[in-house]
């Protein structure tokens, strides 16, 4: 394996992912929330 590309594909993803992380937390408050509403339960 060649470590040079592994250590690009690390890089990018972990920059992909913390990227990433604040738009899948607002998915998820948003999901909560959608559901949240039907139970009535509230933050």
């Amino acid at each position: 394996r060649d470590v040079s590309l592994a250590a690009r594909l690390g890089s990018a993803g972990e920059q992909s992912v913390s990227d990433a992380w604040p738009v899948a937390a607002a998915r998820v408050c948003e999901a909560l929330a959608a559901t949240g509403t039907g139970t009535g339960q509230r933050h």
